[in-house]
């Protein structure tokens, strides 16, 4: 397993990430998009996109997106999405990344975590 540092070095060095949104949180179907292209836009290599809308798909979702290998997951959603995402997460050699879309935002508010959401490239 990586140390902390290099892991945050391959990140910043590789930018191969996975996205998983819930498009069924508070603002998960309107951001899922806008996310995308900020993520192209900052030159990360998406290794795949999961739209999840359905509760039963969260875990697979999370399945095939470590199954990749990516060093970072970014996942979109509220506190269930996240705790799912950490959950699948633990014991593995892959950084998460919060993207708070939920209705109270419990954990990223706990990490101070903005909870502005993406905007847009101009």
């Amino acid at each position: 397993m990586r140390s902390k540092a290099d892991l945050f070095a391959a990140i910043r060095r590789d930018r191969r990430g996975v996205l998983v949104v819930n498009t069924r949180s508070r603002r998960g179907r309107g951001h899922y998009e806008v996310a995308r292209g900020l993520l192209s836009t900052a030159r990360f290599d998406l290794l795949a996109c999961f739209g999840v809308d359905q509760p039963g798909q969260l875990a697979g979702a999370l399945t095939a997106a470590t199954a990749l290998r990516p060093d970072l997951l970014i996942a979109g959603g509220g506190d269930g999405t996240i705790s799912e995402a950490a959950r699948h997460l633990a014991h593995r050699d892959i950084a998460l990344g919060v993207l708070p879309l939920g209705t109270t935002n419990n954990f990223a508010r706990t990490l101070g975590i903005p909870l502005i959401p993406p905007r847009s490239p101009s």
